[in-house]
């Protein structure tokens, strides 16, 4: 996964994946520009990395760590994750 600044890697085993749309959300570090939103934030009251071009709706990645990311293609990305190996959950 590449971000604004750097690139992530993030192991698939163990992670449950799913099109997420987060009720509450508040920023704790990062920035919120338009077409990036970067940085922690408690989403759903849960402590979250977004690395996201909007907040508001994207797939949720949860096992080490919680991620949120909007990929362009939801439903093929969800393909290609549990292709790899992470738990899709509809």
């Amino acid at each position: 996964m590449t971000t604004l600044l750097s690139r992530r890697r993030l192991p698939l085993a163990g992670v449950r994946a799913r099109v997420h749309r987060p009720l509450l959300g508040a920023r704790l570090s990062g920035v919120a520009i338009p077409g990036h939103v970067v940085g922690s934030w408690l989403l759903d009251t849960m402590a979250t990395t977004v690395l996201a071009s909007v907040r508001d709706t994207g797939v949720l990645l949860e096992g080490e760590g919680r991620f949120l990311v909007s990929p362009q293609d939801p439903e093929t990305f969800l393909t290609a994750l549990a292709s790899a190996g992470a738990t899709v959950v509809t």
